[in-house]
């Protein structure tokens, strides 16, 4: 009997674990160095002194109560492993892990306590640095039921707490069986680690599934690492759009290059040539004529150029404003048939304009803007028509309040376009065929231009066409009513200007011998100088009815000039400049100028300038 109190006592003593012995009243009766150790008294101050229910948390004192006095009346029920806290001498917590037991035929119990607060805080940091980390981390066992997870709202799955113990596939997936592309499955599989972007429900996840091997190399729990990157998708799919953007911006400014490289050296090369073969030859007049009708044209077609990119890039930037005015529709189109109509005399197509009786009477929008579309549509038409006709048909549409909305049909007969060429058929510098090996002259900048303004009027545009039929374009775009007032309308009739003596401030030779011409042709004595100090000192020794004025010149430019000028004397001094953007007007009046004459300079906006300064 010794022998064996000496063997149980020694297993008592060299136990890993604090052990006690409880009576039914709850002191301990018996300890051994392992739990003094953990509270910090002696054996001799424990045993049979202190009871468990001075060491026991508060917070866990009443559940311990009812669990000891339930392991006396029914074991069964009462729990056998848990864990809980005890303080200790010195009021320290420690976690510890407790398996308890009734000794067989007594009112006594026999516990076990392992200390387990290092872990308990490990776990804890553990989890703590889980619950921040933005992406979903669960863990699995190998029978797919979820031991772990932080629970970030992955899926819009249940509320933390509920999806403990469930099964992985019916949480985020809703099924009631492993899905076809389970990655745990995989892992399980091929103990490999594996990583795919998922799309659920139009959101996007990176799902990483990791597998934890056990010492025999064995599967025992699968991590799972769900991150939202719905956000880094959309970014992605918004660069490889930026790019494909920037890829065809960089191939549309080639094709623009191209494109104008030969637009402006074509006529160029036409009015060079002229000037060339009236150089070299002498020739009859009916030939010079010719050749000088010919270097127009080209003049013209790169005049037309200019102010197609010139409109484009103020459309771009916003700066091309709306002035609205009365519009009368037949007045309209009768200037537009006019313009085309030797065009139309020259390749013998009729171009007939019909004016719907419901709008007959003036209204209110941009004449000039709604003439440029008719002008656009009309000249695509003649370019792209052989024979037959053209026809174009304006009329009112609906009454909207103090709105009304206008509709302009232009149809033609020509070539056509496929439903390809349509979809493009805006965009600028498109036309239905290569640019090497196109017939017909043009940047392709019209059809884009129209686009623009009657989006800028807050209408809409649109086109049927087929393929060696001809083409239709529906333009509508809202218009307000017009109201007549008393006020008398009085029209600007031609007046004959008196000769007049006239300086014009411009460094360029060509510029120079042309204008001098166009004056004198109209009866007006010219001094010439070049530059703005020259000018300025030119009116201190003669005297001018009035200054045409460079605005790009050396030594002076012409706004200084015309300030310096202004400050000794009153005289009109009109701007004469190739700035032609929209604004331009404006800032030279501005500073100081009475007009504004953009270059190339036409002969029937110098005689109407003047004769608003100098006719009777």
């Amino acid at each position: 009997m010794n022998y064996l109190d000496d063997f149980y006592k020694t297993i008592f003593e060299t136990a890993g674990t604090g052990i006690i012995v409880i009576e039914k009243d709850t002191t301990i009766s018996l300890a051994n160095q392992k739990f003094a150790n953990l509270i910090g008294y002696s054996k001799q101050e424990i045993e049979n002194k202190k009871s468990w229910t001075e060491f026991t948390h508060p917070d866990d004192l009443e559940w311990m109560k009812k669990q000891h006095y339930l392991r006396r009346e029914d074991p069964e029920k009462a729990k056998k492993e848990y864990e809980f806290r005890i303080l200790d001498k010195n009021n320290k917590i420690h976690h510890v892990l407790i398996n308890i037991n009734m000794i067989p035929n007594s009112d006594q119990s026999v516990a076990s306590l392992l200390e387990i607060t290092e872990f308990k805080q490990t776990k804890n940091l553990f989890q703590n640095t889980l619950e921040i980390i933005p992406d979903t981390i669960s863990i699995h066992d190998t029978d797919y039921n979820i031991l772990y997870s932080n629970w970030k709202g992955f899926a819009n799955v249940p509320e933390k707490e509920r999806i403990i113990g469930e099964k992985c596939y019916n949480v985020y997936r809703g099924t009631n069986d492993v899905c076809s592309d389970c990655k745990t499955k995989h892992v399980l599989k091929t103990k490999e680690p594996i990583a795919v972007d998922h799309n659920i429900n139009d959101k996007w996840y990176y799902v990483k599934a990791i597998p934890i091997l056990d010492k025999d190399n064995n599967v025992e729990f699968i991590v799972e690492w769900v991150s939202d990157i719905t956000d880094r998708k959309k970014t992605e799919e918004n660069l490889i759009e930026a790019k494909k953007e920037a890829e065809n911006a960089s191939l549309a400014k080639s094709e623009f290059l191209a494109n104008m490289s030969h637009e402006i050296r074509t006529p160029l090369n036409g009015i060079k040539g002229m000037l060339q073969l009236l150089e070299m030859q002498e020739l009859s007049k009916e030939e010079q004529q010719e050749y000088i009708n010919l270097g127009i044209q080209s003049t013209d077609r790169l005049t037309k150029l200019l102010s197609d990119i010139l409109d484009l890039s103020k459309i771009e930037v916003d700066k091309m404003e709306i002035r609205f005015e009365k519009v009368c529709a037949q007045k309209l189109c009768d200037s537009v048939k006019e313009l085309f109509s030797f065009t139309s005399y020259e390749k013998n197509i009729s171009i007939n304009f019909e004016i719907d009786e419901s709008i007959s009477k003036p209204f209110i929008s941009d004449e000039t803007r709604i003439q440029q579309i008719l002008f656009n549509l009309v000249g695509n038409a003649f370019k792209f028509t052989h024979e037959g006709q053209i026809d174009v048909f304006v009329k009112k549409l609906n009454n909207n309040f103090n709105k009304d909305w206008v509709l302009i049909t232009v149809s033609d007969t020509g070539i056509g376009m496929s439903e390809d060429e349509l979809d493009k058929l805006f965009e600028p510098f498109a036309q239905s065929e290569n640019i090497y090996t196109r017939q017909y002259q043009g940047a392709g900048l019209g059809l884009t231009i129209v686009g623009k303004i009657t989006k800028i009027l807050d209408g809409s545009i649109c086109a049927e066409s087929e393929k060696n039929i001809g083409t239709t374009f529906y333009v509508s775009f809202p218009v307000k009513k017009y109201q007549s007032t008393r006020k008398k309308e009085y029209e600007l009739e031609k007046q004959k200007i008196k000769g007049l003596r006239i300086l014009v401030a411009e460094d360029e030779l060509s510029n120079q011998f042309v204008i001098k011409k166009q004056l004198e042709t109209l009866g007006h004595e010219v001094v010439m100088v070049e530059n703005g100090q020259q000018a300025v000192n030119m009116v201190d020794v003669q005297k001018f009815d009035c200054i045409l004025m460079d605005i790009r010149m050396p030594i002076m430019d012409g706004v200084e000039a015309t300030k310096k000028i202004k400050e000794k004397i009153d005289i009109v001094i009109i701007a004469l400049t190739a700035h032609a953007m929209k604004g331009d007007k404006e800032k030279f009046l501005e500073e100081g100028m009475d007009d504004y004459l953009s270059k190339p300079l036409e002969y029937d906006d110098l005689v109407r300038v003047l004769g608003r300064f100098f006719g009777k």
